[in-house]
């Protein structure tokens, strides 16, 4: 037999073996999905849905048929899937010496800090340890060179603190990526209120990194005397944004009181020169009747002052009972209105617009 009659009787054959195959196949397939028809049970993606978090895991899951609003059957591995704080976690741990007046701040490690420095992969951490409101004393760790994953196991105290001081105090834990050119980048923060924690115990924690203020900090006191006078004390202010060239600032602020059917009156402080935390200690009087001052407000804005060009915003804050900029301006307000004669101190984070509804800013 020759060669071209072997190939003419092989490929019918192979046609017919591949034919067979394919119905098999087929046979199978539509099987299987009538199966899972019968059961009830279809497969959905989740995949573009899914918001594209960075180190999250998605996985498939299963949905009951007809069932496609809330309710939906996770598989087992969806149950483990964890979404990473975008800005990392610190750990630290905190032991309180109650006869000693003393606590001992042990800050541990950070995880998945990102990436503040233009070349990739570059993140030199450090953290900052404070007390607040008073920030007399604070601590730094060491920088760690070219991770994400620092670990420091650094113990930092804080001594004179009897337990009624301690309970009014903020801790907070700022983490820095440290940069040899400009000025250090702030990668977030922990604020942890000390009334809540139970310091009889040592306590361990691993908290997310929230943003830290953009604009600084304004110190400052209220104190109304039902004799129409409101003292305004301009106190200090602390890490504002650097404004200047060589990344500092020139700051002053400026007050603008305003009450019902009358004309706002305005006020300013000193200039304090080449600072990111200046010292004011200032106090301006204003006259405000009893009847007036749950209606008025007073809109504070910190500037960096300039010798050629227009002066720059820093930030502002608005202090009112009812259109204050945000919580802590309110409740400072509130404060001084429910105390008369005593003076209010209290920190507050300036904001880049702090304006109430119909009302002009400070020029």
């Amino acid at each position: 037999m020759e060669v071209s009659d072997l190939l003419l009787t092989a490929i019918p054959i192979t046609l017919g073996v591949t034919l067979i195959l394919c119905c098999y196949f087929h046979k199978c397939s539509s099987s299987r999905k009538k199966s899972a028809a019968e059961a009830g049970i279809v497969t959905v993606s989740i995949l573009e849905s899914f918001p594209m978090v960075p180190n999250v895991r998605v996985l498939p899951y299963v949905a009951e048929k007809h069932n496609t609003t809330q309710q939906q059957q996770l598989l087992p591995e969806v149950a483990t899937l964890q979404v990473e704080h975008p800005r990392g976690h610190i750990s630290f741990t905190l032991k309180y010496n109650a006869q000693e007046s003393k606590l001992k701040v042990l800050v541990q490690s950070a995880r998945n800090l990102p990436m503040t420095d233009f070349f990739p992969g570059n993140c030199d951490p450090y953290v900052w340890v404070t007390l607040l409101p008073d920030r007399k004393h604070r601590f730094k760790t060491k920088v760690r060179k070219n991770t994400h994953q620092p670990h420091w196991c650094e113990t930092f105290c804080f001594e004179d603190l009897p337990i009624e001081k301690l309970q009014t105090q903020v801790l907070q834990l700022h983490v820095f990526d440290y940069d040899r050119i400009t000025r250090d980048d702030s990668i977030g923060e922990v604020l942890l209120p000390l009334w809540q924690v139970d310091m009889l115990e040592k306590q361990s924690f691993c908290e997310p990194l929230k943003p830290a203020s953009e604009y600084g900090d304004l110190l400052m006191s209220l104190c109304y005397v039902p004799s129409d006078k409101l003292t305004v004390t301009v106190l200090k202010a602390w890490d504002l944004r650097s404004m200047d060239i060589n990344l500092k600032s020139d700051p002053y602020v400026k007050l603008c009181l305003r009450s019902p059917e009358k004309r706002a009156e305005k006020r300013k402080t000193k200039i304090v020169k080449c600072t990111l935390s200046p010292v004011f200690n200032e106090a301006f009087s204003f006259n405000v009747a009893n009847t007036n001052i749950e209606e008025s407000s007073l809109e504070i804005v910190v500037m960096d002052f300039d010798n050629i060009g227009r002066d720059e915003l820093i930030g502002r804050i608005m202090l009112a009972g009812r259109d204050g900029s945000g919580e802590s301006e309110t409740k400072h307000w509130l404060e001084m209105l429910a105390n008369p004669s005593i003076t209010v101190v209290q920190w507050h984070r300036l904001k880049a617009e702090a304006r109430s509804r119909g009302k002009k800013a400070v020029h």
